[in-house]
């Protein structure tokens, strides 16, 4: 028993020293790399290069060159970093500085537009235009005096779009508005006495208490206003389109509406006069 003991462990100390040589030799052929980053696989714009330098279709000085080198390195990265950041900030306060400015020359354009339009002047001289960019920027034109005792002549403003513009109160007397558009403007408590608007375009107006006596809107087109307590008197409306118009409590003492489109217009809640012309078999009450 004691010699089969021995003869065990003799063979265990042999193979001791056979194992621990085969383990190292593991070890020796795989080597354990800690740290060591794995090169980056070349883009295919890369890879075709190389086989174009590697065909002779490239020189390979096309490859050495330091412009290349340098494309491939780290800087190259690093550059287009700095590069970026500068552009940011160079760019961001030039557009803050451009919208400031633009904001300041806009200011400024309104201005010089409202000075044209108040300023006594004959005729045109550039009100339309003036009133026109203005309506454009949403500037309010409530209780601007264009009549002709302001600018000293009458206003000419023919053809003028002026549609959905605030003029409430605005005072129009005796202009000229032929063929403008003022559909869907607020003429509420406006005075348009005495104002050439033949032709012009009030759909869907309001001209609620508006002054319109011995106003010209012939041909004008009327359809869907607010007409309610308006004063048309002594106006004339022929051949105008009322079509759809409220006109509760309006004034037509003595207008003329010969033609006029007048359907879907409830007549009985306006009034008239003896003078007040209406087409055949159309009537309202009396004022």
């Amino acid at each position: 028993m004691q010699t089969q003991t021995k003869v065990e462990l003799d063979t265990d100390t042999r193979k001791a020293p056979e194992a621990e040589a085969q383990t190292v030799s593991n070890l020796k052929r795989k080597p354990v790399r800690l740290g060591v980053v794995k090169p980056i696989a070349p883009t295919r714009a890369e890879a075709l290069e190389k086989q174009l330098i590697k065909s002779g279709a490239l020189p390979a000085a096309y490859q050495s060159s330091p412009i290349r080198r340098f494309r491939r390195s780290d800087a190259w990265l690093w550059t287009e970093l700095a590069v970026g950041a500068l552009a940011v900030a160079v760019i961001v306060p030039t557009a803050v500085m451009l919208w400031g400015d633009m904001d300041n020359r806009q200011q400024q354009r309104i201005a010089q537009a409202w000075t044209t339009v108040v300023t006594p002047a004959p005729g045109n001289s550039g009100k339309g235009p003036a009133l026109e960019y203005l309506v454009s920027k949403d500037v309010s034109l409530t209780g601007i005096d264009l009549s002709t005792e302001a600018t000293e002549s009458a206003t000419y403003l023919i053809g003028v779009d002026l549609s959905g513009a605030n003029l409430v109160q605005a005072d129009l007397s005796k202009a000229d508005l032929e063929d403008a558009d003022l559909s869907k403007t607020d003429l509420s408590y406006a005075f348009l006495e005495n104002a050439f608007l033949v032709g012009a375009n009030f759909s869907q107006a309001n001209l609620e208490r508006a002054l319109l006596t011995q106003t010209n809107l012939l041909y004008a087109n009327l359809s869907g206003a607010n007409l309610v307590e308006s004063d048309f008197s002594e106006a004339t409306l022929a051949k105008a389109d009322l079509s759809g118009a409220t006109v509760t409590n309006a004034n037509f003492s003595g207008a003329d509406l010969s033609d006029a489109n007048l359907e879907g217009v409830d007549l009985s809640s306006a009034c008239g006069n003896e003078w007040t012309i209406l087409p055949d078999g159309l009537s309202m009450p009396s004022c």
